[in-house]
Order: structure tokens, then sequence, then C-alpha cells
């Protein structure tokens, strides 16, 4: 059960999101809130909010039995204390699109973009505090209202947003010339 409960790193998830939605221009996203184009059959799932998208995007790659080795090797790199890269993990995404060559054209997203400097930073940070052991308390105070919220249905609904509009916010300014 602890290797679903991991992050997905933000550069695979931000490119999932520009390839399964276009930049945030499909139709899929616009009317269904439908950030990663997963879909039943050839319908594509509604949200009620984009962060509804987010959450059922993580709990598919922590849950479902296709991303079984996405989870193996996401625990593997934890036990070997390597960065969680987006950029080796999207080899594993094989069973998220029918297309063989998702994964290359993921890691193409997350290449050109260069957004694996977002799962370095994150990485890194968490690194550098264990390492000192200093905390701010800034920093343990926002880990804990993240494992409370994270606690509760309602609450993950308040994390998804939070997370969501600043990671939206951050990618929208830095790409939007890209687009």
């Amino acid at each position: 059960m602890v290797d679903r409960i991991d992050v997905i790193p933000i550069s695979m998830a931000v490119a999932q999101s520009i390839q399964e939605c276009g930049w945030g221009k499909s139709l899929g996203c616009l009317k269904k809130n439908a950030y990663f184009g997963m879909t039943k059959g050839k319908e594509c799932y509604q949200y009620s909010t984009p962060e509804r998208s987010v959450q059922a995007y993580v709990r598919t790659l922590n849950t479902h039995k296709g991303y079984k080795n996405f989870r193996a090797i996401r625990r593997m790199m934890r036990e070997r204390n390597q960065e969680l890269l987006g950029c080796i993990l999207v080899k594993e995404l094989y069973s998220y699109c029918q297309d063989p060559g998702y994964p290359k054209i993921i890691q193409y997203i997350v290449k050109k973009y260069r957004l694996s400097v977002f799962d370095l930073m994150m990485e890194n940070m968490h690194r550098c505090m264990v390492k000192n052991n200093r905390f701010r308390q800034e920093d343990l105070d926002f880990k804990q209202y993240c494992f409370h919220l994270a606690k509760h249905s309602e609450g993950v609904k308040v994390l998804a947003k939070v997370l969501w509009k600043k990671i939206y916010k951050n990618f929208s300014e830095l790409f939007s010339s890209a687009a």
C-alpha cells in the first residue's frame, strides 16, 4: 500500500495535461474539465471542477493495476534515494494510451519545455531539508496542513484546488508564449 501513496512528478503531470487537453483548448477540457484525457470507451469523463480531474488522474496512477510497474519503479527510486523524475517514470505509462509511442511523446514534451526542473526543485528542496535537519516552520506548517487535508475527502478537494491553482498560474505564465 505504501507504493500507492506517493507523488506524481510535476513534469509528467503537466506534460500529460498539455498533450491530452491541447494547452487547455480541447473541447473535453473546456466543457468537461477533463485535463488528462481520461475516457470510458470513447467518451471523455466529465468533472465538476479541474481539481476533480487532477484527483482522478492521481488516483488512477496510484491505484489502477495498469500502473503497477510505474509504482514499483517509483518505489525503487525512493528506496535508492533517487530523484523522482517524470522523464524516467513516463516510460511506464504504456497503459495510459493505446498509442505505443505515447511515453515518447510525453518525454518529448517534458524535455522540450524543460519541465524536469520542477521535479528537481521539489526533490532537492526536500532532500536539503531532510539532510540538514532544518525545516523552516512555514514548511512544516504547510506539510502538516497538507497531511491534515489529505486525511479527509473534503480536504483533498481543497488541497487539489490550492495546488492546481498554483501550478496552473505558474505554468500558464511560464508557457503562454510557447502555445
